[in-house]
């Protein structure tokens, strides 16, 4: 307990440190930070940036992001000239096409979401499904962590096991108990009969030896170019510039990446002289712990955080319970209806473990339509969410829409608020 509060109260102390120093870094004013877009959101600022056209009618801004980051993996900047832009579609956060010349893959891990098993294989082989050759195919990866490399990845998300196509990703044979894993990532834990090995077998691995050469990770690297080439926009185009400059310092932000460095110097010495580090073994291996007992800290931080948000789901559907009998309700984890049968539509919260919290945005619940059966949403069901969200004053337009087994949702703290609206619509239609 003691080394937690010496900890607090050196971060406290930084953070004073920053408040009163001449080289504090400049105004934190950033539209974006300030609205807290979600992962689709900030997709859609990379499809948005990608779209623009010059003067000149070209598209500036993506053929000099895949001449910095694409070109070196043998991509032919030549070969842009009237680009397909697809968000949120085939369970992809961003594609940027062109017939037969070339396909590059998005994965949005910006709010620091996993990868769930199968993921990049499955992406690299709808794109096969739709005529692009292997040499033809690019992957672009946008962590939370600027410090995230490709061994990061674990093996299942490369793998194509022989159901995927006909089977939906949550009731795949290999699928682990959670939402992301295979049995595949616990060789040293999970028992396989000689049947489930032979299953096994037949998945394809190809796909990390294939593609690892030909994807890209952004990092720190990427809001520099961002802030250089925005440099490079016409002059008139206030817009698009602002919106570059806004979010390299979004993502500066996301990164820890906001001080320069003489308040990272200021920041240093004083470390050094609130911590004592000797210049020998002993030392380093003093800073290593302090460093571990931070890392232990943000994870404790993260549960009581995590459990917040399961306190938040019981708070809500108690100040609702009244108004909205009949609701299905799971202590700690979600309340809400069963309308048409199968969607499912209300407040949640799921959370795995330290490594696997799924639909969260920094960890808050979301509220939503996902089918009953986790099997992929119809036409008609879709059209069915669509009808009850254009007639909510306050969510119409707002949610983040999945051609999957989540139909339509988004991180809500005022859930007792959302649900409320959603269920008296529903109620307006007749569905409860």
């Amino acid at each position: 307990m003691e080394k937690i509060e010496s900890l607090l109260r050196i971060s406290e102390e930084v953070q004073d440190l920053i408040r009163i120093s001449p080289n504090k870094p400049i105004a934190e004013m950033n539209i974006i930070e300030l609205l807290k877009p979600n992962e689709v959101q900030t997709s859609g600022l990379f499809e948005m940036l990608f779209s623009y056209r010059n003067q000149n009618n070209e598209y500036q801004i993506l053929k000099s992001f895949a001449q910095r980051f694409l070109e070196p993996l043998g991509f032919d900047i030549n070969n842009i000239r009237l680009p397909e832009m697809h968000r949120e579609k085939k369970h992809i956060d961003l594609w940027v096409v062109e017939h037969g010349k070339y396909a590059v893959i998005f994965e949005n891990k910006l709010k620091g979401a996993c990868f769930q098993r199968n993921q990049l294989a499955r992406y690299i082989q709808t794109m096969r499904a739709l005529g692009y050759a292997d040499e033809q195919i690019y992957v672009v990866l946008i962590p939370k962590n600027p410090d995230f490399n490709l061994d990061g990845i674990r093996d299942s998300v490369w793998k194509f096991p022989q159901d995927a196509l006909t089977t939906s990703n949550y009731a795949l044979r290999c699928a682990w108990k959670d939402n992301v894993s295979c049995w595949c990532d616990f060789k040293e834990d999970v028992v396989l009969n000689k049947r489930d090995l032979q299953h096994c077998k037949k998945c394809d691995q190809s796909f990390r030896q294939k593609f690892a050469e030909r994807t890209v990770i952004l990092k720190t690297d990427f809001s520099a170019w961002l802030i250089d080439e925005e440099q490079k926009i016409d002059v008139r185009e206030r817009n698009v510039r602002s919106t570059m400059l806004q979010f390299a310092d979004y993502l500066d932000l996301l990164y820890n990446n906001r001080l320069n460095n003489l308040m990272k110097n200021e920041i240093d010495k004083f470390l050094i002289e609130r911590l004592h580090p000797s210049k020998d073994k002993d030392g380093w291996m003093m800073l290593r712990e302090r460093l571990r007992e931070l890392e232990e800290l943000e994870r404790g931080i993260d549960r009581v955080r995590y459990e917040v948000s399961r306190c938040l789901i019981d708070r809500w559907y108690d100040n609702l319970k009244d108004k909205w009998q009949g609701m299905q309700y799971v202590p700690h984890e979600s309340f809400g209806y069963i309308i048409d049968k199968k969607i499912w539509v209300g407040c949640k919260f799921y959370y795995e473990d330290e490594d696997h919290l799924d639909m969260g945005d920094e960890g808050q619940p979301f509220w939503g339509f996902t089918r009953t059966d986790n099997k992929d949403a119809t036409q008609a069901q879709i059209k069915l969410v669509k009808r009850i969200l254009s007639q909510c004053e306050n969510l119409s337009g707002k949610g983040n829409w999945d051609d999957g087994y989540y139909i339509v949702w988004n991180n809500t703290l005022n859930g007792d608020l959302r649900c409320d609206e959603l269920f008296a619509t529903i109620k307006g239609l007749g569905f409860i």
